[in-house]
Parts: C-alpha cells; structure tokens; sequence
C-alpha cells in the first residue's frame, strides 16, 4: 500500500476506527449498519405500503406521520427512563423492541395494526441518537469524542451509500417480496446494534435518581437551543426534498443536477467530514463554526433563488448551492454535538442529549410542510431561509453565553465570556 494512499485511508479517519479493535470500531459498526437498515427501510416502506398493504394516499401519511409525532412526545421521557434505569440497557432494549416491530410491520397489511407499529416505533426511536451519544461522552476522553462522532457520521454515509444501491436494485426488480425483505434487513440490523450496543463499556457507577426527573421542560435556554438547532437540520430535508421540487418547479434546470448534488454531498461527507469536524470540541469553537456553516447556507439560499431568476445560470448556481450545503452540513454537526452535550446540566448528560434528539423529530414532522412552502414562494422563500438561518445562528450564540454565564454546563468546561454578536461568529 503505498504512502499516499495510507495517507488518504488517514484523513477519512473512520477507515483506522474500524481497523482498530476497541469502543470506537464498536460504535463505527453499530453507524455502519444502523444507516444500512434504516436507509433501506427508508426506500421499501413507501413501496411497501401502497404495492403490498394497498393503503390510500390518506392513510399512507397518516402512517408515516405519526411514528414521528409519538417521537416527539417520547424524548424527555425516554431521556428520563434511561437516567433511571440504565442508558446502555435502555438503548439495548429499545433496538430489540425495533426489530421485533419492523419483523411485526413485514408481515403486516392492517391499517390500524400498521398505525400501531408506526408509533411503537416512534416512541422507541425517541431520543435513541442522544443516548448514544451519551454513551460515548462516557466512555470516551472528551478529546475523542467530536473527532469520534465525526468519523462515525462518514461512516454513516458509507452505509447510507450501500443501502442506496442496494434499495435502487431492489425496487428495479418490482417484486413485492423484496419489499418485506427490504424492513426485514432492517430489523436483523437493530438486532446486530443491540448486540454491539452491549460491547460498550459501562460508566462507572453514578447515582441514579429515585424518580424520574421532568425539570428539563423547564430549561428554557437548553429548549431554545434544540429549535435552533432544528432550524440547522432543516438541511436535510433541503437537500431530500426542497431543491429537488424546486428544480421541477423552475422546468430550466437540468434534472440531473439534483443527482449531481447527492452523490457529492455523500462522497464529500465520507471523505472530509472527519478532517472537518478537527477541533470543534468546545464551546467558542463549535459557535465559529456554527457562524461557518450558516454563511455557507445563506449563500446557498442566495444561489438556488439565483438559479430561478437567471436561467442560464440555472445548473452551475445549484451545483455551487449543493457545495455550499454540503460544507454548511459539516460544520454545522459537529458544532451541535459539541453545544448539546458541552453545555447540558452537569451529572444528566442522558436526559439532555436525549431531548436534544428533538431537532430532528421535529424536522421530520414540519420540514416536508415547510420544504413546500418555501419552494412555492419562490426565490423570496429560498431568501427568507436564509434570514431565518441567521436569526438561529444568532439566538443560539445568545443562549450559549447565557448557558455559560450562569454556570448551566458540564463539569469540564470553562465558562468563559462568548460576546453576543454576529459578527463574531464567522
């Protein structure tokens, strides 16, 4: 193997945790083929419930709707579940229950049963990327854990990547039992994370509450903080659902840009997101680069409502919009595990990063209503998310220092003074 290529297999940084027996191939395998399952049942579901179920359009949403809206409701109380209990047997637990449910949801074709399914499943999920992380800013030296979560992101990518392939092929094919097969690998894949789940070492023993404790709900500035980072992870339904309708909605830019867009942004991701994510494990630097990422997502709202008004421009503007979506993705993720876990209440990292799991429920639920509503404003809608971005950017610079200010953090970190402006943020 030749120096250069050693030095490539390096700067991805998940190719060595893999390699590399211990806690951190453990948690690169479990990303590795949590993202696998997922992404597949992601792609058969739909298929799945109209070619085999045969359910109306109506009910079709209503099934996929409210595993995320029990998602909701279940975050703070599973976070305070898992305090009580145990995090890595909770987590171990709720994977179980989702493999028995995708085997359940396989062989299922009743509407109300299919409904049933959908929020146990939302109700076990809730939370689940926030334990996870909990695990690991137990088990792991602070130093290691944003570089860690960045390379099991990559990873993540990687499986997302195969799963794509794999789904592609199998909807080509148009066999509806492919279709089961599809939630069936799914559920063997929380069976293998259960598994790698249990290798995770243990904490040490820390004291457990003897009742369960809802007083995150009154945790304002934590709260202002998941909206804010909500707003953030509308990214991802820009990029999955937004800029593809917008391109069918202007009929000038060429369709092949959109599958341009993907296929960077999940090889960009693979190969840079570990190198990206270098030395945003603090406060003051997860904020600069959550300046970062929202100038990089201003300028994409910028380009895709440029895309619509110059028409020859139509193609290079999206394909500069998806560079810039792209980069903004990768400083904003490490910036906010960074912010949810650095400045949750010291001693309940489990109930916080548990809630903190809600910025993506609530995406889920309103960023395919909203993604519409921006595409059909036109160029002032792609502009308008662009001022909203900054308005996020901005209160979440605001709630950090107030966090710091008044001592509302892990142990670890050193409340020093973060000025409240916007331009301190790029």
């Amino acid at each position: 193997m030749s120096g250069r290529f050693k030095s490539f297999l390096a700067m991805l940084g998940w190719w060595e945790m893999l390699r590399t027996r211990g806690t951190s191939r453990v948690l690169g395998l479990n990303g590795l083929v949590d993202a696998a399952g997922t992404g597949l049942a992601a792609m058969c579901l739909p298929f799945y419930l109209v070619q085999v179920a045969h359910l109306s359009g109506a009910r079709l949403v209503a099934v996929l709707t409210v595993g995320g809206a029990v998602e909701i409701l279940c975050a703070v109380p599973n976070g305070a579940l898992a305090a009580r209990f145990g995090v890595r047997g909770f987590c171990v637990a709720t994977r179980v229950g989702q493999c028995v449910a995708f085997l359940a949801l396989a062989v299922t074709h009743q509407f109300v049963l299919l409904l049933l399914l959908s929020a146990l499943i939302g109700a076990l999920r809730a939370g689940g990327g926030g334990l996870l992380q909990s695990l690991m800013t137990a088990a792991l030296d602070s130093r290691d854990r944003t570089s860690l979560m960045a390379a099991v992101r990559a990873v993540r990518n990687v499986g997302y990547l195969a799963s794509g392939a794999a789904g592609a092929l199998m909807l080509g094919i148009d066999k509806p039992v492919l279709l089961s097969a599809g939630l069936v690998v799914n559920a063997v894949s929380f069976a293998a994370g259960a598994v790698l789940v249990r290798k995770i070492p243990a904490a040490a023993a820390a004291a457990r509450p003897d009742r369960l404790d809802w007083s995150l709900l009154k945790d304002f500035s934590y709260l202002g903080l998941i909206c804010c980072s909500a707003v953030f992870m509308s990214s991802v339904v820009v990029l999955d659902i937004a800029l593809p309708l917008w391109v069918l909605r202007t009929g000038t830019v060429p369709r092949w840009t959109i599958g341009t867009v993907v296929i960077i942004n999940t090889l960009a991701v693979i190969a840079l997101q570990h190198r990206v994510a270098s030395g945003i494990g603090t406060p003051r630097a997860a904020l600069r680069a959550l300046g970062g990422a929202a100038a990089a997502f201003v300028a994409m709202a910028g380009l895709i409502a440029l895309s619509g008004a110059h028409v020859g421009l139509g193609a290079v503007a999206v394909l500069l919009a998806g560079g810039m979506l792209t980069l903004g993705e990768m400083l904003e993720g490490p910036a906010w595990w960074t912010l949810g876990s650095e400045l949750s209440a010291p001693g309940r990292d489990s109930q916080y990063l548990a809630a903190f799991d809600l910025n993506m429920a609530l995406v889920n639920i309103a960023g395919r209503v909203l993604s519409v509503a921006l595409v059909q404003a036109g160029s002032l809608g792609w502009l308008v998310y662009g001022v909203l971005l900054l308005a996020a950017a901005f209160l979440a610079r605001h709630l950090t220092a107030l966090r710091l200010r008044h001592g509302k953090v892990r142990t670890n970190v050193v409340a020093a003074p973060v000025r409240a402006d916007i331009g301190a943020m790029s």
